[in-house]
């Protein structure tokens, strides 16, 4: 019971901070469609560990997510996303989410936001029907 209601209180609380950073950023989360097309990767997965960073543009997240599934992209078994600015994503360690990432110019690492609609797995049932069924991951024998 204890466990159910931690879940769900987490679910609020990113609910909550995902509704928020839309709202301050001023943005419209794409559809999951569009964000497909637009993003470089596309994948569930779970948060390892987060933490701010000083950047050259002020401060971010690197987040380390733990992939499950795809459906863009050859995303690795541990990927690291950063997101900054008014439309951040609030990743906290052990939530699943649906992340739409794109590679940032001029520096080639994965980056997302919440307009790409990276949310929890938890508020994104809809999003992944349109994605339809996800792609195998190669075999990496021998690593």
């Amino acid at each position: 019971m204890t466990r159910a209601v931690s879940r769900f209180l987490l679910t609020a609380c990113c609910l909550v901070a995902c509704a928020e950073a839309a709202r301050a950023c001023g943005c419209e989360p794409l559809a999951a469609k569009e964000s497909k097309k637009v993003s470089e990767a596309v994948f569930t997965a779970t948060v390892v560990e987060s933490h701010k960073e000083m950047s050259p543009d002020g401060e971010e997240w690197r987040v380390k997510l733990k992939v499950e599934d795809h459906w863009k992209g050859d995303p690795r078994e541990e990927e690291i996303v950063y997101t900054s600015g008014d439309c951040m994503v609030r990743f906290a360690p052990g939530q699943r989410l649906l992340v739409f990432a794109a590679r940032q110019a001029g520096r080639g690492r994965l980056i997302t936001d919440v307009c790409r609609g990276t949310a929890p797995v938890e508020l994104t049932s809809e999003a992944l029907a349109k994605l339809g069924k996800p792609k195998k991951r190669p075999s990496r024998e021998g690593n």
